[in-house]
C-alpha cells in the first residue's frame, strides 16, 4: 500500500511533465517532416553532417527533390543552404525574389559562384520564368557557360550579347524594339534619355542640361522620322543643318547626348538593321525583349569591364530600360515572370533606383542586384543604401570588408536579451575560508555582434541572410541569420567552364571585327568646330523652338542673384548673338 501511494504521487507529478515532453516530440517531428524532407532529411537529429549532405556532388540531387516535390510550397521555392544554427534547410519562395534581392560581397567571397549561380540555376530549371543577366564584369566565363548549360538542360532558348570584338553575338538594337513603335514622340524621348543616363534631375541647373539633351533628341526624331540605329542618330546629331531650331548654345548644353550616342554607334551588334550588310537570319534572330515576357528563355549580356567599361555600363543601362519598356507592351495576364540579375549594378543606376525597382515589381520583373561593398552605393552626390534596403526583400551578405559596413549590419540585426555574468571572491585575513559568489545582470545587445559577423563572413561557405516579410518555409521574423551554402558545381566542373571556348558563330550571330572604322565625335566634321553653321529658326516656330531658353530665363529671374549657380542667359538665341552661358 505504501509503494502504491508512492507511485500514485510520482505519477501525479510526472504526468504533466511527460505530456509536455510528448507534445514537444510531436511538434519537433512535424517541423522535421516539413522542413527536412526536401533537402534529404538532414536536420538537427540527423546522423549525417550538413557538410556531407550539402556538397557539390549532391547538389543537383537535392535541387531536383525540391523541384519535384509534391508539396507546392517546396516546389515553388529555391534551396539556398542550411541554417548554421540548427542545420534546417533554407527554402525561399521564388515570389520573394520577384520583389527584388541584394547580394553583397567582395571579389572572391562567393557572391557570384555561390550566390548568383545558385539562384540562376534554379530559376532556369523551373522552366516557369525568363532570366536576363547583365554581367558588367565579364571576367568569368563560368557563369556564362553555366547559364547556357542550364538553359539547354531545361529546354529553353538561350541567346547572348557581348561587346567584345571577334566574339560571336546576337544582335540587339534598342531603337528597333517593338514597344517604341507604339510610343509618342515625347514618350520615346523620355525613355531614351533615361536609358542613356541623360536625365540629371529637376533641380535648378541640372534641369537645364537634362532639357537640352531631350530637346536635341526630340528635334532629331521629329525631323527625321523613324531612326533605326544609333549610327543614324549619330550622323544626324553631327550635322549642324539637320536639327532645325537648335542653336549653338543648345548644342553645347546637350553635348553629352552626342558623346553617348557616338559610343553606342561604335558597337556593331547594337546597330543591326535590315538591308545594311548583315544576313537576314541575323536580323530575324535579334534579341527582342517582348519575347522574354511571352515565353520562358535565358539571355546573357556579357559586357567586358577591362576594355570599354564606360560603353559597357551604357549598353547595360539601355538594355535594362528596354526590358522594362517591353513589359508594358505585353498584357499582364500573358506576362511571364522575369528575373534580371545585374552584377556591379551601381555602375548603371543612380538616384532613380527606387523608382526603377518599384516600376519593375509592378511589371512582373524581379531584379537581383549584386555589388562588392555598401560603400559603392554611397558617393559624395547620392546615397543609394536606404533605397536599396527599403525596396529589396531578400538580402545576402558574403563579406563585410570595412568597419562601417560591419557596424551597419550589426545595428540592423535586431536586439537580443543576454545575461552578463560576474564572479566575486571574498578573502578574509582572519580566517582561511574563501567566499565566492556569482552575479547575473541583464543587458540588451545586437543579435549579430561584431565577432559574429566576422566569424560568419570569414567562412567561405557562410553568409548572413535577411528576409523581409517571410513566406512559405522562409519565415524568420525579418531577423538576419547565418546560412551555410555550397558550390552548385564541383571545382573540376568550374575549372572546365572557365576554360571552355566562346560559342562559335552561327547563321543567327555576327562577329564584330577589329578593323571596323571608329566612330568618334572629334572625327566628325562640324562637331562644335569653328566651321559650324547653324540654320536659322523656321518662321513662326519661336514659341516651341526656344521653350528651354524661356524656362531658363524664368529660373534666373526667380533665383537668388547672390547664388553661385546664377548665370546670365541670352535674351534671344539668334545666330548673330554671342552666347553668354559660361558653363
Amino acid at each position: 500500500q505504501t509503494l502504491r501511494g508512492t507511485y500514485t504521487v510520482l505519477l501525479f507529478f510526472a504526468a504533466p511533465t511527460l505530456a509536455a515532453l510528448l507534445t514537444l516530440v510531436f511538434l519537433y517531428a512535424c517541423m522535421f517532416a516539413t522542413t527536412g524532407r526536401a533537402a534529404g532529411r538532414f536536420g538537427p537529429a540527423s546522423s549525417v553532417s550538413p557538410e556531407e549532405v550539402l556538397s557539390s556532388d549532391r547538389w543537383d540531387q537535392l535541387v531536383s527533390r525540391v523541384q519535384d516535390s509534391g508539396d507546392k510550397t517546396e516546389k515553388n521555392s529555391l534551396l539556398l543552404g542550411v541554417n548554421a544554427t540548427d542545420n534546417t534547410p533554407i527554402l525561399v519562395p521564388r515570389s520573394i525574389f520577384a520583389e527584388h534581392a541584394h547580394l553583397l560581397g567582395d571579389s572572391g567571397s562567393g557572391k557570384t559562384s555561390i550566390g548568383i549561380a545558385t539562384i540562376l540555376s534554379q530559376l532556369i530549371r523551373s522552366q516557369e520564368c525568363s532570366v536576363v543577366v547583365l554581367d558588367l564584369k565579364g571576367d568569368d566565363l563560368a557563369l556564362f557557360h553555366g547559364v547556357a548549360k542550364d538553359a539547354e538542360d531545361a529546354g529553353l532558348q538561350f541567346r547572348w550579347f557581348t561587346n567584345q570584338l571577334e566574339h560571336s553575338t546576337y544582335a540587339f538594337n534598342p531603337l528597333r524594339q517593338a514597344p517604341l513603335k507604339r510610343m509618342t514622340l515625347y514618350q520615346k524621348v523620355d525613355m531614351l534619355t533615361a536609358a542613356m543616363g541623360l536625365q540629371y534631375g529637376r533641380d535648378y541647373g541640372r534641369a537645364y542640361y537634362s532639357d537640352a539633351n531631350a530637346r536635341m533628341l526630340h528635334a532629331a526624331l521629329e525631323h527625321h522620322g523613324d531612326i533605326a540605329s544609333f549610327e543614324q542618330l549619330a550622323d544626324i546629331l553631327a550635322d549642324p543643318n539637320a536639327l532645325p531650331g537648335i542653336d549653338r548654345e543648345m548644342r553645347q548644353a546637350g553635348a553629352h547626348l552626342g558623346t553617348i550616342v557616338n559610343r553606342l554607334a561604335d558597337s556593331e551588334p547594337l546597330n543591326v538593321i535590315p538591308n545594311d550588310g548583315q544576313a537576314a537570319s541575323v536580323v530575324d534572330a535579334s534579341i527582342e525583349f517582348t519575347d522574354v515576357f511571352r515565353q520562358p528563355q535565358a539571355i546573357h549580356f556579357h559586357l567586358t569591364s577591362t576594355i570599354g567599361a564606360t560603353s559597357s555600363s551604357e549598353i547595360a543601362r539601355v538594355a535594362l530600360y528596354s526590358l522594362i519598356t517591353a513589359a508594358t507592351a505585353v498584357p499582364p495576364r500573358e506576362r511571364v515572370q522575369t528575373f534580371v540579375v545585374i552584377d556591379e549594378f551601381q555602375r548603371i543606376v543612380a538616384g532613380n533606383i527606387e523608382m526603377l525597382l518599384q516600376l519593375a515589381r509592378s511589371l512582373n520583373i524581379g531584379i537581383i542586384l549584386a555589388n562588392q561593398s555598401l560603400m559603392d552605393l554611397k558617393t559624395a552626390g547620392i546615397d543609394l543604401i536606404p533605397a536599396i534596403s527599403a525596396n529589396t526583400r531578400f538580402r545576402q551578405i558574403f563579406a563585410a570588408s570595412n568597419l562601417e559596413e560591419q557596424e551597419r549590419i550589426s545595428r540592423g540585426s535586431g536586439e537580443a536579451l543576454t545575461y552578463k555574468q560576474a564572479w566575486q571572491e571574498y578573502i578574509s585575513t582572519f580566517v582561511t575560508a574563501i567566499a565566492a559568489g556569482r552575479n547575473l545582470s541583464e543587458q540588451i545587445t545586437p543579435r549579430l555582434r561584431m565577432n559574429d559577423i566576422l566569424l560568419a563572413t570569414d567562412d567561405p561557405l557562410q553568409s548572413i541572410v535577411q528576409i523581409r516579410r517571410g513566406d512559405g518555409y522562409a519565415q524568420y521574423g525579418g531577423m538576419p541569420f547565418v546560412m551555410r551554402s555550397t558550390y552548385p558545381i564541383t571545382f573540376d566542373e568550374y575549372r572546365e567552364r572557365k576554360k571552355e571556348s566562346w560559342p562559335e558563330p552561327s547563321e543567327e550571330t555576327l562577329v564584330s571585327q577589329v578593323d571596323r572604322p571608329p566612330r568618334t565625335p572629334g572625327a566628325r566634321p562640324g562637331w562644335f568646330g569653328e566651321q559650324d553653321v547653324f540654320v536659322d529658326q523656321p518662321e513662326g516656330a519661336s514659341s516651341g523652338a526656344h521653350f528651354l531658353d524661356q524656362l531658363y530665363q524664368q529660373q534666373l529671374a526667380s533665383s537668388d542673384p547672390s547664388a553661385p549657380a546664377n548665370r546670365s542667359a541670352p535674351e534671344n538665341s539668334s545666330d548673330e548673338q554671342e552666347p553668354t552661358h559660361d558653363d
